[in-house]
């Protein structure tokens, strides 16, 4: 996987599905975790809170520096147009700002929904290996076309 690619974890479509998600009006997080429990697609029941059968946030980076525990949340929108229904986010750059205090491991960010009382994760980033945030920024750029979209055929 390139740095910075996003892997939508294989629950989330059931979970949607069952209306589980607002994309338009929940709130959604980037939680920041070391190489401990690397994110699988097709993990059991994925979120960031021991309430979830596989818990991300267990191997949260904790709160260091310019990070906060459980991570900063998106600006995201969702959208439809011509039978396209769009997820997107605003870039943040930096999402975490260099700072000589900030987690020197961060391996993976969970993206999840923080309205949701269980934490239920929608997927991960891949940062490439281990980034160590005391010499540099986290920037996220989102793709163009938006983190997913949904098409009718």
């Amino acid at each position: 996987m390139a740095q910075g690619t996003v892997i939508m974890f294989q629950e989330f479509l059931g979970s949607l599905g069952l209306g589980e998600f607002n994309l338009n009006t929940d709130t959604y997080k980037i939680g920041l975790t070391n190489a401990t429990l690397t994110p699988l697609t097709g993990a059991a029941d994925p979120g960031y809170t021991a309430a979830r059968t596989t818990n991300y946030s267990a191997n949260d980076i904790g709160t260091a520096g310019n990070y906060t525990s459980g991570g900063a949340d998106i600006t995201n929108t969702w959208a439809e147009a011509a039978g396209v229904g769009t997820f997107d986010a605003a870039d943040q750059a930096p999402y975490l700002a260099q700072h000589a205090s900030n987690p020197t491991v961060v391996t993976w960010g969970i993206l999840y929904n923080d309205t949701d009382a269980d934490k239920k994760a929608i997927g991960f980033l891949d940062m490439g290996g281990n980034f160590d945030a005391s010499t540099g920024d986290i920037n996220i750029t989102w793709n163009g076309s938006g983190i997913f979209t949904f098409t009718l055929a």
